[in-house]
C-alpha cells in the first residue's frame, strides 16, 4: 500500500454539530415509545469507525424487537427506491407503516405497486390531519426541504427522525469508500467501483445517490466487502443533522460549484454539507482533494487524515496525481514518478473526465491496488449512461445525451468535450444559480448555437442576449428544440443535450428527458434510413413531455 507519510494533513478535528431537535417542548403521550424508537433510529453501533456493536448485534439477531408495533411515517415516497426499501425494512421488523406524499394518488401509482403486498396507510395529496401523536419515528426523503411545514411539524414536536441513508450507514459492517463533489462523483464512484472489482476477488458493493438503495443491500455486505458510496449534498446534510457515526476509508471530492442553492440557500451552506464528510476522516482514513479548486481544497485544514491530491496541473506535492506530457502521472510519497497511463487511452471524452481519472487513480495507489490493475481499470472504463453518451449518428451527425449535466458548470464541460461542433439542447428548472458560466463556456469554446427549451428558456435567452457571437432561441418543449437544432446541423456537427436544470418542469427525473432525448434521435434516423430504402417512416413512440408554464415558442 502506498505510504502516505509526506501528504499534508489538516490542522483541525471534527467539528462539533448542534443537535437540531427542539429541547423540551409539549410533552408527547408516547414518550417512553419515542425514546425506544429514537434509540433504535441510532442502533447502528457505537464503533465509529462502521463496526457492529452489541446493541446492533441485538437488533440483528432479534430484528422486531425495536420496532414491533411501532408506527414509523415515511414523508415523501416519490418514484424511486430509497423510500421503498426503507418501507420494506420497517415492515421487516414489524413496524406499523404511514405513508405521506404530497403527490396525489395517480402520480405515485409505481410506489403504491411497489408496495402492495404490504400493509400500508396511504396519506397522500397533502400531509394534513394527519394525528403525529401515533407516530413513533419518521422517515424522511431527502428530497423533502427543510422549509416544509411537515419538517417543521416534526422536528416541533420532536419526533425521532432518520432517512434510508442514514439508517444504512449506522448498520455498515465495514468502512466505506465515499465520493462527493459537485460534478463527476457518480462518474468517479462507478469508476473506483470497476477498479475494485478488477483488482480484488471480492464483493463490490456500490451505493448511495444511485442505483440499488444501499439499505437494500446491507445483508449481502461483509467483512471482507469493499463498498464505494456516492453522497449528495441532501444526504450529507441529513446525515451530520443526524449525527450518524460515519468514518469512511476514503473521502473523496470531485470539485465545487454552486448547486442546489434553491435548498442550501447559499453556496457557503453547500460547501459545508460537504466539507462534513472530510471532517469525518480518522487520522488512518485518507482524503483525496482537487488542488486546483480553492474551496474544495481548504478542506484539507479540517481534515485529520492525510491529503492526496489530484489536478490536471503538477501541484509539485508528494501522493499526487497530475497530467504531464499527455500523461497521468503519480508522485510517491518520496517524490517519485510514476508514469502511469496516455490520456488518449481514455475512453471517456472531455479535460473533466481527465480530472475524474487522475482521482480514480489517486484512490487506486491509495488503497494499495496494483499498477497494472489501476491502468487496466483505467483504460477499460466506459461512458456512464446520460453522461456524454453518443446515442447515435446519422449524416454524418453526432447525437449526444448528457441530460445528467443540471448546472451550467456541467453544461460546460460537455461543450468543451465538443467545441465549435455543439449545438446545444440545454433547459429545465433552474437550481438558484447563475447562466453565466454556460455564456462564457459558449463563448470560450465557440457553440454554434443555443436551444433553449422549458421553464428557463426564457432566463436563457436573456443570459444570451449579450453573448459574443452565440445566439440562443426559445422553444417551449425539447422535441421543439431538438427539430430546430437538426434542422441546423451539417456532417461534423454534434447535437448534444446537456440541459445544465432540473428536469422536473416536464419530466418525472432526468432519466425520462434522456430517454425522450434516444426516442426522438431514433425517431430522426429511423425516418432518415426509411428515405434513403423509400418506405414510410416508423412512428417516433416518444414520451411526450409535460408543458412548462410560462413558456412560449
Amino acid at each position: 500500500m502506498v505510504r502516505l507519510a509526506g501528504a499534508r494533513p489538516g490542522d483541525g478535528g471534527a467539528v462539533a454539530v448542534d443537535d437540531p431537535r427542539p429541547q423540551g417542548g409539549a410533552h408527547h403521550p408516547r414518550a417512553e415509545s419515542s425514546r425506544a424508537a429514537r434509540a433504535a433510529c441510532r442502533a447502528g453501533g457505537d464503533d465509529a469507525r462502521g463496526g457492529t456493536s452489541a446493541r446492533a448485534a441485538a437488533a440483528a439477531a432479534h430484528p422486531g424487537a425495536a420496532w414491533r408495533g411501532r408506527t414509523v411515517a415515511l414523508v415523501g415516497i416519490g418514484r424511486f427506491g430509497g423510500q421503498i426499501a426503507a418501507a420494506r425494512w420497517f415492515a421487516a421488523r414489524g413496524a406499523r407503516l404511514l405513508v405521506t406524499d404530497r403527490k396525489p394518488a395517480e402520480q405515485l401509482a409505481l410506489a403504491r405497486e411497489a408496495l402492495a403486498d404490504l400493509p400500508v396507510t396511504w396519506r397522500l395529496g397533502g400531509h394534513e390531519g394527519i394525528d403525529w401523536r401515533a407516530v413513533d419515528a419518521v422517515c424522511f426523503s431527502p428530497a423533502v426541504p427543510r422549509s416544509a411545514p411537515v419538517r417543521r411539524e416534526v422536528l416541533r414536536r420532536a419526533l425521532p427522525w432518520c432517512t434510508e441513508m442514514n439508517l444504512a450507514l449506522e448498520r455498515l459492517p465495514v468502512r466505506p469508500v465515499c465520493v462527493t463533489g459537485s460534478n463527476g462523483k457518480t462518474t468517479t464512484t462507478r469508476w473506483i467501483a470497476a477498479m475494485l472489482e478488477h483488482a480484488a476477488a471480492r464483493e463490490v458493493v456500490l451505493g448511495g445517490n444511485m442505483g440499488r438503495p444501499l439499505l437494500a443491500q446491507l445483508e449481502r455486505i461483509g467483512p471482507d466487502s469493499a463498498v464505494v458510496l456516492e453522497l449528495s449534498s441532501f444526504q450529507l446534510q441529513d446525515a451530520r443533522e443526524a449525527r450518524v457515526r460515519l468514518s469512511p476509508r476514503l473521502g473523496i471530492v470531485t470539485q465545487l460549484s454552486p448547486n442546489h442553492l434553491d435548498r442550501h440557500g447559499s453556496f457557503a451552506a453547500y460547501v459545508r454539507e460537504k466539507r462534513w464528510l472530510i471532517e469525518r476522516l480518522e487520522p488512518d482514513a485518507a482524503a483525496i482533494l482537487p488542488h486546483e479548486d480553492a474551496e474544495a481544497a481548504s478542506f484539507a485544514r479540517v481534515c485529520r487524515a492525510p491529503v492526496l491530491w489530484f489536478g490536471l496541473r503538477d501541484p509539485g506535492l508528494p501522493n499526487s496525481a497530475f497530467v504531464r506530457e499527455a500523461t497521468l502521472c503519480w508522485r510517491t510519497a518520496r517524490g517519485e514518478i510514476v508514469w502511469v497511463l496516455g490520456t488518449a487511452a481514455l475512453r471517456l471524452r472531455g479535460r473533466h473526465n481527465v480530472r475524474n481519472a487522475l482521482a480514480v487513480l489517486a484512490a487506486g495507489f491509495a488503497l494499495g491496488l496494483p499498477l497494472a490493475a489501476i491502468r487496466s481499470a483505467l483504460e477499460r472504463f466506459e461512458p456512464l449512461r446520460d453522461r456524454l453518451e453518443p446515442v447515435g449518428c446519422g449524416g454524418g451527425i453526432l447525437y449526444v445525451n448528457d441530460t445528467k449535466a443540471s448546472t451550467p458548470e456541467a453544461v460546460a464541460c460537455a461543450l468543451e468535450a465538443y467545441g465549435a461542433r455543439a449545438l446545444l439542447l440545454c433547459g429545465g428548472v433552474a437550481k438558484g444559480g447563475s447562466f453565466a458560466p454556460l455564456v462564457r463556456a459558449a463563448e470560450r469554446f465557440g457553440t454554434q448555437a443555443v436551444h433553449a427549451f422549458g421553464a428557463s428558456a426564457g432566463e436563457i435567452e436573456a443570459a444570451f442576449a449579450r453573448a459574443d457571437g452565440v445566439a440562443c432561441r426559445r422553444w417551449p418543449d425539447l422535441e421543439a428544440a431538438f427539430a430546430a437544432a437538426c434542422a441546423q446541423a451539417r456532417a461534423g456537427d454534434v447535437v448534444l443535450l446537456s440541459p445544465g436544470c432540473a428536469s422536473y418542469d416536464q419530466y418525472a427525473s432526468y432519466r425520462e428527458r434522456g430517454e425522450h432525448f434516444r426516442a426522438l434521435v431514433r425517431a430522426r434516423l429511423s425516418a432518415a434510413e426509411a428515405r434513403r430504402q423509400g418506405r414510410p417512416a416508423a412512428s417516433a413512440h416518444a414520451p411526450a413531455a409535460r408543458a412548462a408554464p410560462g413558456v412560449r415558442p
